[in-house]
């Protein structure tokens, strides 16, 4: 097996559940992805989601954004990647990750409620 086949292998479902939440659906993710498969379960199962109905919500909302404010909110509060990075990833300014992740979130808070938005990124 390839590294790279092996990294895919160990990170397949994180990768699978990033490329869903950029593409917003789980047939053009899968295409995205394209795990390649092991035969062989990995050794450390998933650890349990909690909760699922605000994880769902969240989802639901990431969906209904533009994909470069959907893009930035993933980078920078689900993989936790600094303005730098994001903007590293996305090939733009430091600035502009600032400006798009604060008109997401605003549009976020409308769409899903300023509760459940504070909640998410204070987790992050």
């Amino acid at each position: 097996m390839t590294p790279f086949s092996e990294f895919v292998a160990a990170r397949g479902t994180s990768l699978l559940r990033l490329a869903y939440l950029s593409c917003g659906s789980a047939d053009d993710a899968e295409d995205v992805l394209r795990i390649v498969p092991t035969g062989t379960l990995p050794d450390h199962p998933a650890p349990p989601s909690s909760g699922v109905e605000l994880r769902q919500i969240l989802v639901d909302g990431l969906r209904r954004l533009p994909a470069r404010q959907r893009a930035v909110l993933v980078l920078r509060y689900w993989e936790d990647l600094t303005e730098t990075q994001t903007a590293a990833v996305m090939g733009c300014s430091v600035g502009t990750v600032k400006s798009q992740s604060s008109k997401a979130l605003a549009r976020l808070r409308v769409l899903i409620g300023d509760e459940l938005v504070e909640g998410v990124t204070a987790d992050a």
